[in-house]
């Protein structure tokens, strides 16, 4: 486990670098406002869901704990602020846009299983409903912020998605 966390932490590095790829689109005041939006919205669901209905029982090893942790406050947000990017960005086609719809809805449901591949949740309940529900949740909340903000921001070069 010693040895996941730590690519866990170079993927973390990984992904946080990557941040710096968004500048054209989104500002540095919009990259935090949607992270803190996609992560707290995240927990927010996961809390209503998992913990209210005890679908997941949890590992009792700190480095479990750790691992999913980095990738509910690292990598999923930062996930999800890519898809934003792919839908805010004007030049990638429509089908590319679903495509990596599809790819992200796929890798966030699919990561529960490796979780508990991996030795860190134990499903007490927990199926494949559940996981779409969550991440669509996520999804329409921090989409419908991300363009309401964007609205309110005056973020507008007509091809864009909240274009008048």
């Amino acid at each position: 486990m010693v040895t996941l966390n730590i690519i866990m932490f170079l993927i973390s590095i990984g992904v946080l670098y990557t941040l710096r790829r968004m500048q054209k689109i989104f500002l540095p005041i919009e990259k935090i406002v949607y992270y803190m939006v996609i992560v707290v919205t995240i927990e927010q669901i996961h809390s209503a869901i998992l913990d209210n209905y005890k679908l997941l029982e949890f590992s009792e090893a700190l480095s479990a704990f750790f691992f999913y942790k980095m990738n509910q406050l690292v990598v999923f947000p930062i996930a999800t602020m890519w898809l934003l990017f792919s839908f805010f960005h004007s030049k990638p086609r429509f089908l590319f846009k679903m495509l990596f719809l599809g790819i992200w809805f796929a890798v966030l449901i699919e990561s529960y299983m490796l979780f508990e591949k991996l030795g860190i949740v134990k499903f007490t309940g927990w199926n494949f409903g559940y996981a779409i529900v969550v991440w669509y949740v996520v999804l329409v909340e921090s989409f419908c912020f991300s363009l309401l903000f964007r609205k309110m921001y005056g973020k507008c070069d007509h091809r864009d998605i909240v274009s008048p």
